[in-house]
C-alpha cells in the first residue's frame, strides 16, 4: 500500500476524488480507482472537511444576506434608532421648525400695578366752572388728555395716583380729534407708549384707566371692543362696553401689553337709546397731532363763551310743536334759608338773561330746578353777583344736595342766605 503522506519524486498528480498522490502515469487512482486527470502539476485540493466548512460558511452568509435583503421567512429586522431622522443632500438647508407668537394675556391688576402711575387726575377751574378729567404721561414732561377736559383752564392741576401734585400748562390742543397736550413741571415716570389701533378687532379685550365719578378715584374698567366707526375706510372711533363715566375723559384704553390703543373721549347713546356707549379715539388718529404739537408748542386761549355754549342742551331734531316751558319761578324765600350755589357771575360782566341761561344749562344737566338771585339783596353774600342756586331748604338737606352735585365734578357748596 502506498503511504499517503509520502512525497512523490517527480511531478506529482493527485486523485481528484480522494486526494491520494499518484506516482504513476496511470489512468486510474491507485488508491480509490477513480479516473485521474491528464493534467500535471495541479495543486492538491483542500481536504474534504475544509471544503465543506468553507462551503457551509458561504451558504450561511448568503442565506443571511438573502433574509436581510428580501425579508423572507420569520426573520426580524431591527428598525433604525430614529425613524424621523432624514439625511439631507449636500448644500441643502433644512427649514426651521414653525414658531408661534405668544400674545400676553390681559390682566387688569397687573396693568394697574405696572402702568397706573402713568395716569393722572386733571382738575380745572375757569369760566365759572370746576371740572375733573383724566390724562396720561407720554414722556417725562408731557401728558395727553382731551381738549374738552381743559378748554376752560389752560393751567390745570395734575394729581398723581400717589397724591403728588404738579402744575400743568396746555401747550396745544385740537378740536378734531378731541385732544390736548399738557406740559408738566416735574419728572414723570412711568409713561405710556402708543399701539397700532388699526390692528384692533371686534371682541378684543381692553382696560381703561382714569378718575371717574362718583368720587373721581383711581379706577380700572375692563371692556370689550364692540365695533368701530369707519368712514370711507378710515377708523374714526372705537365703541366699547367698558363701564366708564364722567371723569374718564382723556384717560387711556390699554391693550394687554400696556400700550395705548385709544383715548376715552365721550359717551354716546346706542342705536336703541337704552344705554350710553363709551367712544374711544383710536391712537392712530392722535399720534401725528401729538408729535406736531410737541414740535410746535403754543399757548391756546380760553373762550368762555364757547365753553358755556357747549354746555347747552342740543336742539331737538324736529321743530317743537309747543313752546318750551318758562323758566321756573323761585319760591318766596324766607328771610333766612339754606341753599346750594352752583355758579356766581359778576354783574358787571353778565346780564340777568345770561345768568338765567346758565341756570337753565345746569337745570337740564341735573334735572333739578335752578334759580337766579341778586347777591346785593342779601347781606350774607358778596355783592355784585348773579347767583345760580337750588331753591330753599334746610341746612342738612343743603349739605346732602351739595355733596351729590360735587360728585359730578362741580364745585357746588351749601350756603346760608340771610337778608
Amino acid at each position: 500500500m502506498t503511504d499517503a503522506s509520502a512525497t512523490p519524486s517527480k511531478a506529482a498528480r493527485f486523485c481528484p476524488s480522494c486526494g491520494n498522490p499518484q506516482e504513476t502515469d496511470g489512468t486510474y487512482c491507485t488508491n480509490c480507482g477513480a479516473q485521474l486527470s491528464s493534467a500535471r502539476g495541479s495543486k492538491a485540493p483542500a481536504s474534504t472537511s475544509v471544503l465543506v466548512a468553507v462551503a457551509t460558511g458561504f451558504m450561511m452568509i448568503a442565506a443571511t444576506i438573502a433574509v436581510l435583503t428580501f425579508g423572507g421567512g420569520d426573520a426580524v429586522v431591527a428598525a433604525p434608532a430614529d425613524t424621523t431622522t432624514t439625511t439631507l443632500p449636500a448644500n441643502t438647508t433644512q427649514a426651521p421648525p414653525p414658531t408661534t407668537t405668544t400674545v400676553p394675556e390681559l390682566d387688569e391688576k397687573v396693568l394697574a400695578d405696572r402702568f397706573g402711575d402713568a395716569v393722572f387726575k386733571i382738575t380745572t377751574d375757569g369760566c365759572e366752572l370746576v371740572g375733573t378729567g383724566s390724562g396720561f404721561a407720554i414722556d417725562a414732561n408731557h401728558i395727553v388728555s382731551n381738549r374738552h377736559v381743559v378748554d376752560n383752564d389752560t393751567t390745570p392741576r395734575i394729581v398723581g395716583r400717589d397724591g403728588s401734585v404738579y402744575d400743568g400748562r396746555v401747550v396745544g390742543w385740537r378740536e378734531d380729534p378731541d385732544l390736548a397736550v399738557i406740559w408738566v413741571d416735574g419728572e414723570l415716570d412711568p409713561y405710556l407708549e402708543w399701539a397700532d389701533s388699526d390692528q384692533l378687532g371686534e371682541g378684543e379685550r381692553t382696560v381703561s384707566i382714569g378718575y371717574p365719578l362718583p368720587d373721581h378715584d383711581f379706577s380700572v374698567a375692563p371692556g370689550v371692543v364692540l365695533s368701530f366707526d369707519d368712514e370711507q375706510g378710515h377708523r374714526e372711533a372705537i365703541r366699547s362696553d367698558a363701564q366708564l363715566d364722567r371723569g374718564n375723559s382723556g384717560g387711556p384704553t390699554l391693550l394687554a401689553d400696556g400700550r395705548v390703543a385709544g383715548i376715552v373721549s365721550a359717551m354716546d347713546l346706542n342705536v336703541d337709546g337704552f344705554q350710553y356707549v363709551p367712544i374711544i379715539i383710536p391712537s392712530n388718529d392722535v399720534v401725528e397731532e401729538v408729535e406736531w404739537i410737541l414740535e410746535n408748542p403754543s399757548r391756546p386761549t380760553v373762550d368762555c363763551d364757547e365753553v358755556l355754549a357747549a354746555l347747552e342742551p342740543e336742539a331737538p331734531v324736529t321743530t317743537p310743536t309747543v313752546a318750551p316751558p318758562p323758566a321756573p319761578t323761585p319760591p318766596t324765600a324766607p328771610e333766612t334759608f339754606y341753599t346750594v350755589i352752583l355758579a356766581s357771575m359778576q354783574q358787571q360782566n353778565a346780564s340777568f338773561d345770561e345768568a338765567l341761561a346758565r341756570a337753565r344749562q345746569l337745570e337740564a344737566e341735573f334735572d333739578v330746578p335752578m334759580y337766579v338771585l341778586n347777591s346785593n339783596s342779601y347781606s350774607s353774600l358778596k355783592p355784585g353777583y348773579w347767583v345760580v342756586y337750588v331753591g330753599t331748604m334746610g341746612r342738612s338737606d343743603a349739605k346732602e344736595v351739595a355733596g351729590w352735585i360735587q360728585g359730578w365734578g362741580y364745585d357746588a357748596y351749601a350756603q346760608k342766605v340771610s337778608e
